[in-house]
This record gives C-alpha cells, structure tokens and sequence, in this order.
C-alpha cells in the first residue's frame, strides 16, 4: 500500500463510471432483490458473481453486512451533496451515535476465486471535519481477517468526495470489509459510496510510471533500500496496528494518520545510554547539479535536552558524515516536518538519522516518515498557497484549553458548494482555493486554524503576511495568537473592521522571544469569528519569511505607532536593491560582482535581481560602497547572502581604515547553504575614515549561486533593531578575542588564515569555513629538539554526579604523521593524569571532529589541549574550533 493509492486519476474516475453503469445494468436485468431494512445486522451466506460487482446503496445495502464483532455499524443516508457524475442521492455513513474510538465495518459478499487476478477496487469516500477519525479496507479470506489493510485514509478531505482504489488478489475467495474508526470528533462525517469491482487491474487505466522511490519513501510497501543500523538499540519498521507491539510508538503514521499506516521507530528503553541506532539511505546521485530539499515528518518522544535525533549527510568524498538537523525538545505524540536543504554538488551521498538516549526511568521513542527528496528550494514550514492542501494546518477541534463551534473548509469561488465564500481567491481567480469559514445550516461562532508545532529553535523570529476577507456585521473577526501547550495564549493580530467584503493584506512579526519565557513548542491558532448568516470569513496565501522590516498591517491607527515604509525607513541611510543599478558601488579585483537575474531573489523581495560574482577560481572580488555622512554611532548593515554548492567560495564583510591602510574582517561566510537566500547584518562604522566592503573568493566549483542582495545601512545597532544572529548555542566558536576565557601556553594563539603568510595555517576556518574566520592554533617551528610545546585550556567547568559530559570539537592534526601527537586531558585539581584522547595521523587541511567522554569522577575539571612536537626540518601546525561541550554521553562517530 503505498501513499499514490489514496487518490485517482481523472481517466480512472471516467472509466470507474463507465463499469459502475454497465453493472447496474447487468443487475436490473437479473432484477435483485431490494431490501426494505436501513441497517444490515445480520450476515448473509450470498456469494456475488465472480464479473464486475457494483453497489450504489440507492435501494438498499447490495448485500452487504455488518461486522457484528464491532461496537458501531454503517447507516444509509442521503443529506450530502451526490458524488460527481452520478445520479444516486444514497449512500453509507457511520452512525452518528458512535463513541470515540469505536468501529464499524461493512462487509460484501464472498467473491469466488478467479484466473481473472488481480481486480481494480474502486469507491468514493467522504470524510468531513477535525478528527475525523479513519476508513479502512480490509480482507477476509477463509473466514479470517488478512493481516494489515489494502488501503487505509485518516486525514480529512472536506466536504467533498474523493476518489480511492486498490488491486485485489482474487487467486481464493474472497470478501472486503470496509471498516471505520470514530476520531474524537463525534460529529465529524465518514461516508462511502459507488463501490465497484472490474475486472482488470488498476494499474490498467491509471499512469504505469510509480512515483520515483529513489526521492519518496513513506515506508508503507518496503524500506526503499534504507538500511537499519543496530547500536546500542535498533530501528524497527512497524505499524501501530499490530498488537505484538510492546513499547510506546505513534497510534497513527503521519502518510495517512491511521493505525494501519507504517513508520520507523526507534524504542527508547530505561536500561540504556547512548547510540540507539540509525537510519541510512540509499546513496543519491543528482548529476544535474541542483540545489535539493530533504524534507521528513518525524516525532520525538524521548526526554528534553537529553535526547536527541540527528541527521547528518555523508558525501562519497568524505571520511565522516556531517551533521545538519538535531531535534533535542520533546513534543510528545505530535508528527513534526523537518526541511533540510541540501547544496548543489556533483557528489554523490547518503541522508543518515540517528537516535541517541540518556538513561531514563520512563520509555520513550523517536519516529521518523514520509522521507522526499525534492528537486527544488526548502519551502517556509507554513506557508502555503492552499491551491493543493492546507499544509499541515488544521481545524482545531477541541483540547482542554480550547474550543470553538464550526470549522474552515477548503474551496473556491466557482465550486457552488458553500455560499458562504468569496466569489474569487485575492488574485480574483474563481478556479483557485483558499479556506473560508462554514456557515452551513445557520453555523454561527468561532473556526480556530491551527498550525502544525513551531519550534523556538527553527521559527524564533519570521514575518508572517497572508490574505483576509471579512465582509457583514462590524462584531465578524479574525486574530492570530500564538498559544503553547499549557494553555497560555498571546494575541499578536486581532482585525475587527470590516474592509468591506475585499481581499487585504495582513501582516504581522511572530518572535517567539517576545510571548515565551521558557524553550518550548509553539503553535499559531487563526481565530475567525462569524455573528450573522450574511456573513463572509476567508484567508488565503500565507507566507513565512525572515526579513527585517516587518510593520504590522493593517496598521491600527491610535494603538500602534506608525512604521514607515520598508522602502524609506526613517532610520535607513542606504540601501539597495539591484533592480535598476548598482547604487554607487565601486567593483574592483580579478573577479567581478555583476547583476545576476533571474535568482529567486522573490524568497526575500519581490524583484528579480541580485549582485553575484563572476570570475575563475581563488580570484577575489571587491564591491566597495559609498560613503555615507559620519555617524556617531554604530550602523547596522544588513543584507541577504547565497552560497548555495559545495566549494562555491566566501563572502566577506571587510572594514578598510583610509588613514592606517588596515583592513579588518567583521563578517564572513563559506559554508553552502543550498539553493536559499540566508539574512546577514553586522554593525559597521560610518566615518570619512574607513569604507565598507563586500569581498567575494570564488572557490573550486563553479556552479550555483555567490552572491548578494537588498543592502540596508541603518542609523542603529543591529541589536536595537533585530535578534541576535550569533550561533544560538554555548559552544566556543573563537570568533572574538576574549577566546570564551581559554587560557594559552607556549605555541598556542587565536589566528585567521587571512593573517601572518610566512608560517603553515588551515586555509579556512571551521565555523564560517573562510579565510577570515578564527580558531585557536599551535605552530609546529622545525627544530632539533622534541618535546611538548604548549598548552590550551578552558575556563573551570563542573560536572554532577549523574550526567556525564560529552567535549566535542573540530581539529586539524598538520604536523609529522605517527611523530607529532595532538591530545587532550581533563585537569583535575592541577593534575593531568592520561590522555583521553590522541591523534598522531596527518591529514594535511582536512578539519575533523572528535567526541571526547569527561570521567564521571572529573566534578569539577578544565579541558586541556596539548601539542607534542619530535625533532625535523618542516613546519605544521594543530589547530581547533568550535568546542561544545554538553551534559549527556558522546555520541559515536565514524561509523558508517
């Protein structure tokens, strides 16, 4: 069963009619008896034609029988809309009398064996509302239910139906039973009609070309030649229906949020600490050189901050994977996507997932579904045009802390089902989609959205615009607030007025470090409120983007202070866009910074223009700004940057003093990030004195985008007037001179590769991985003599007796292979005792990272680096960065 079934070509949809005709004739002509009862209860031994089997429930149930080990039971009905291009009214639906988490099922009557195998099913389902609940189909061979479902759907469609078929294997006798789960919404709709058997595969009248497994697994048939790698535990692939299962796991998977559906799970158990395992995909090719998106739905059950999941790409190229996403915060049952981009290379790679625990006195799990790799840039988590889904917003049904009385439903201007929505979506298109609230049979009230969990690490601070329509009594409403688990909500958006039955922008800045006091998860909730049956709620096209300027509107006048125009910003002394010219800069070097169309600059803006280098490989290009009257005060120069392939170069912020002719470097960047626009801003000095630079490198590969756009110079501080950007963790990444207090001896010294030409350095740093990035090294002079040559300690650190910590750090090991030694101790109460850790290999300009375990005995310690250099003629060097140490074990690393 795979995720393409749950939906059915237009050609399918025409030639399931054409059978669903030719049948009823067929049956008119034996003239079938007609029963005269609503609810089949009792179970009947008729055994239908092994040809083509069609029921449309316009005069009774064809047959078929109810499931009496089932608490609930399917009823005929005829108040919905009929499905498309027929002309029955009757259909079946669960009962409304129905508790949560009760089943019904209807089952047909036992088909005899056929050489005729397989046989396309074909039928039309209804499922309307928040938590709806599921509809599954299910086989029954030899009196026994077959094992798992042959389709299965848990995700509201709304009020519409929808299309839905499965081959049959008819190779014994066989009947199907069609069975429904109540969700928590009691009134919710599950509904089937037009059920059809041919005989012919489905596969004979669909597309034959399977979606590309190479780029979509959502583990329903197969593992898609993933691989599962035991440690210390192990990744199992299960469905939440199987009752052998002894260890907490989702009760629904998130491809079609049923019990019947697949996923990998990774149990995590009281009796152990540290790798569970992991999860390796096949090795990806892209030889068209792309920018790709890696994009997964995954769920974290373990405990805060002490287990973690991890994804880590592992290009041909490289002697150990890299890692790129971690998830440490636990969000209970909640299925969470993940976008990871992936930059352009011509490498080949693996995606690999790893789950690793602490010691615990409760089980927990991580999950991991629905894995696609796309072609194309991440999109925003929430934004969404709703032409083809709501993307992964909801109807909020109900919670402890929240209620409200109907729902938003999907739809368009043309498609007659619903007058309670606008004539057209905000571009004034009546063919595209948008949500509006339901006013159905005189639904007044409240609809609350809600989007999928935020978390602070990944949506901290983002601009948030989309489309309203509000038209009819001045008291209709629409608001956003941003709400957390415990029930605490915080209004960020509230409109009242009536703008007069039109599409309007609305606009608001979302910055979780404004409405939270604690790291948690969040979720946006859009309240709309409806007071009369005249009246008209819509949204449409919300966008998620990190920008600077962000003024809130509608601007609410007399209750927030105007924001000028992002255009002209009283604070702003400069800026530019690059759409008509280059605003004053002066191009200088080997290479040239030269107006590039065509970029996706509209994931920031809306013109199509940047400014990206062009030249050959390690020539350098100078795009020097102008000057500006003196300020007295630091400015904020701002900017969005791309480096999107591997090797692709760096950019650099560079300060050059006219008077001293000292350049200084105050910003800079090498490591790709795909094919997306990353913001970039630093304080800059406005003076006759110096000027402001952008210095691009062009690096080994040619391909892709180095380049910049949309320069502001603000008469403020970036920290008055946007969120700290630094790396949001307590790792010591040696960007400034305080060296996070590490204390040097003998050959150790914070350097940049930019610096001091006549001695051995690493090309690039590790955290920016540019020239003018820092790190701490020890140069290795040729001497005579062998022996230590210096010391790099950090400040005191404590730790207690039931957490371990774990020293992680980048190094570069230059010096003699197997004479020159690297290695680090822990200092306890002046003592260094054995080392915990040595590397003797020389691996020239390769930064390496190693996990290094402090002894639990180690309460209070400083982490100490020493470099140990034997007797010759050439000069090398040991370097490190970006050291991070944390309270749990170390992970594994190396193993593939």
């Amino acid at each position: 069963m795979s995720a393409e079934r749950a939906g059915m070509t237009l050609l399918l949809q025409i030639l399931v009619m054409a059978a669903a005709l030719q049948v009823r004739a067929a049956q008119q002509a034996q003239q079938l008896p007609a029963e005269d009862v609503i609810t089949a209860t009792a179970p009947l031994a008729t055994t239908a034609p092994s040809e083509s089997w069609h029921c449309t429930f316009q005069d009774d149930f064809c047959n078929m029988t109810t499931v009496s080990s089932y608490k609930g039971h399917w009823e005929r009905n005829n108040t919905l809309d009929k499905v498309p291009s027929v002309q029955d009214t009757w259909y079946v639906a669960m009962s409304g009398n129905t508790s949560k988490g009760q089943r019904a099922g209807l089952e047909t009557p036992v088909f005899s064996s056929s050489p005729v195998t397989p046989r396309c099913l074909t039928f039309f389902y209804y499922m309307d509302g928040a938590n709806t609940g599921q509809i599954s189909v299910l086989l029954r061979r030899g009196g026994d239910l077959v094992e798992g479902a042959l389709w299965t759907q848990g995700r509201p469609q709304g009020q519409e139906w929808m299309p839905a078929h499965a081959d049959i294997d008819f190779n014994t006798s066989v009947s199907i039973v069609f069975e429904s789960k109540r969700g928590n919404n009691v009134e919710a709709v599950l509904a089937l009609d037009e059920i059809t058997i041919v005989e012919m595969s489905c596969n004979s009248f669909q597309p034959t070309d399977e979606p590309d497994q190479r780029t979509m697994c959502d583990f329903e048939d197969s593992l898609c030649g993933f691989t599962l790698e035991n440690e210390k535990g192990e990744w199992l692939w299960i469905t939440p229906h199987d009752k052998a299962i002894n260890f907490p796991h989702p009760a629904h998977d998130h491809t079609y949020s049923t019990d019947f559906g697949h996923y990998l799970v990774a149990p995590l158990m009281d009796n152990r600490e540290g790798l569970v395992g992991r999860v390796v995909t096949p090795e990806f090719t892209e030889e068209l050189n792309k920018t790709q998106c890696l994009t997964f739905w995954y769920m974290h059950n373990g405990q805060t901050n002490k287990d973690a999941l991890t994804v880590s790409i592992k290009h041909d190229l490289d002697i150990f994977a890299r890692a790129v996403w971690r998830e440490t915060s636990n969000h209970i049952y909640s299925w969470l996507k993940a976008n990871i981009p992936i930059p352009s290379s011509k490498n080949k790679f693996n995606v690999l997932w790893e789950a690793t625990q602490t010691r615990r006195d409760q089980a927990g799990f991580m999950a991991l579904d629905d894995v696609e790799l796309l072609e194309q840039e991440c999109p925003s988590i929430g934004t969404c045009s709703f032409q083809w889904g709501t993307c992964g917003w909801q109807n909020l049904y109900l919670t402890e802390n929240f209620t409200d009385d109907t729902d938003w439903l999907q739809g368009c201007g043309d498609d007659s089902l619903n007058s309670d929505a606008p004539n057209t979506d905000h571009s004034g298109d009546p063919l595209k989609k948008f949500l509006y609230m339901d006013g159905s049979d005189g639904t007044l009230g409240t609809a609350t959205l809600e989007s999928q969990l935020l978390v602070p690490e990944q949506h901290s601070d983002f601009c948030f615009s989309f489309w309203y329509y509000i038209q009819g009594e001045t008291t209709n409403q629409v608001s956003i607030s941003a709400v957390v688990s415990s029930g605490s909500e915080t209004v960020l958006w509230h409109e009242d007025r009536t703008p007069g039955g039109d599409w309007t922008q609305g606009q608001v800045r979302v910055n979780a470090k404004q409405f939270l006091f604690e790291e948690v998860a969040y979720q946006l909730h859009i309240l709309g409120t409806r007071t009369s049956n005249d009246s008209k709620i819509a949204l449409d096209d919300f966008t998620f983007k990190r920008q600077l300027e962000c003024k809130r509107i509608p601007n609410v006048p007399g209750t927030t202070t105007p924001i000028p125009s992002p255009t002209t910003p009283s604070s702003v002394l400069w800026n530019c866009y690059f759409n008509k010219d280059s605003c004053g800069l002066v191009m200088t070097g080997d290479a040239l910074w030269t107006p590039t169309i065509y970029v996706n600059t509209s994931q920031h803006n809306h013109d199509l223009t940047c400014l990206s280098v062009m030249g050959q490989e390690h020539e350098v290009a100078t795009a020097t700004l102008p000057q500006l009257p003196t300020q007295d005060q630091p400015c904020c120069l701002s900017f969005w940057y791309m480096i999107e392939s591997a090797n692709r170069g760096d950019i650099s912020v560079i300060i050059e003093n006219l008077v001293e002719k000292v350049r200084v470097c105050v910003w800079t960047r090498g490591i790709p990030q795909g094919r997306q626009w990353i913001f970039g801003a630093v304080d800059v000095p406005i003076n006759n004195n110096s000027v402001i630079q952008f210095v691009g490198v062009i690096g080994a590969n040619d391909q892709g985008v180095l380049g910049i756009d949309d320069l502001f110079i603000r008469s403020e501080s970036c920290d008055n007037i946007l969120p700290t950007l630094v790396p949001n963790d307590d790792a010591c990444h040696f960007e400034d001179e305080t060296v996070c207090g590490y204390v040097t001896e003998g050959n150790w010294s914070w350097v940049s590769p930019d610096q001091d030409k006549n001695l051995p350095h690493a090309s690039v740093d590790h955290t920016y991985n540019t020239r003018y990035g820092h790190y701490m090294e020890a140069s290795l002079i040729a001497t005579d003599h062998e022996g230590v040559t210096g010391h790099l300690s950090t400040h005191e650190m404590t730790q207690t007796d039931d957490i371990q910590h774990c020293a992680s750090f980048w190094y570069i090991h230059n010096g003699e292979h197997n004479k020159d030694v690297l290695s680090v101790y822990v200092n306890i109460s002046g003592k260094l005792g054995k080392p915990l850790w040595q590397e003797k290999a020389n691996y020239i300009d390769t930064w390496l990272m190693a996990n290094v375990p402090i002894p639990k005995t180690a309460e209070v310690y400083r982490l100490v680096w020493e470099s140990w250099h034997s007797a010759g003629e050439e000069n090398g060097f040991m370097a490190v960065d970006d050291v991070l140490v944390t309270p749990k074990p170390c992970d594994t690393l190396g193993k593939f």
